[in-house]
């Protein structure tokens, strides 16, 4: 499941939580998914930061000579510019 898909059913729970009857159970239920999209947020900005910078130096620089080596916050903005270009 991808990072889009879990910020589109966090924010579809928000709406169907403040459409619907406004219960204690309900109002859980759509804090729970906002806590699962920042935990997915955040466990994807370190893996990033971690493994992102290592796999582009270590191997595009290698199989494409004219790239330069990266730090975490260039693989980062490639990432997100990724997710923006591509479809859903």
């Amino acid at each position: 499941m991808g990072l889009n898909m879990l910020i589109k059913e966090a924010f579809q729970a928000n709406t169907n939580n403040n459409v619907a009857n406004n219960n204690n159970n309900q109002g859980k239920s759509g804090m729970s998914n906002v806590l699962v999209l920042v935990l997915a947020l955040l466990l994807q900005l370190l893996l990033n930061a971690l493994v992102g910078q290592w796999l582009w130096n270590n191997s595009l620089v290698k199989l494409v000579p004219m790239l330069k080596k990266a730090r975490w916050w260039d693989t980062l903005a490639v990432a997100v510019l990724v997710m923006l270009v591509s479809p859903q």
